[in-house]
């Protein structure tokens, strides 16, 4: 089976930035909506409903930090979340 992951932080930052002004009956859904959007793209895209969803960790000590040693490595420190 194949397994899609999701930067969730990512998907949210470009989404706000997509339809992020987007509401129905004045409740904001614009993020929401692209999200679910994009998952339903990759999922036929891949075909898969597997997904692991991963937000970025406000420390520098992640576990995609401990996965992947070099992740965000060559950025420097104010650019780090």
């Amino acid at each position: 089976m194949t397994h899609v992951v999701i930067d969730c932080s990512n998907l949210a930052y470009q989404a706000l930035h997509t339809l992020g002004e987007l509401s129905h009956n004045e409740v904001a859904t614009g993020v929401l909506f692209n999200m679910l959007t994009r998952v339903l793209i990759l999922g036929g895209r891949y075909k898969t409903n597997s997904f692991i969803f991963a937000f970025d960790s406000p420390t520098t000590t992640g576990v995609r930090r401990k996965a992947y040693p070099p992740y965000k490595a060559n950025r420097r420190k104010d650019e780090d979340p």
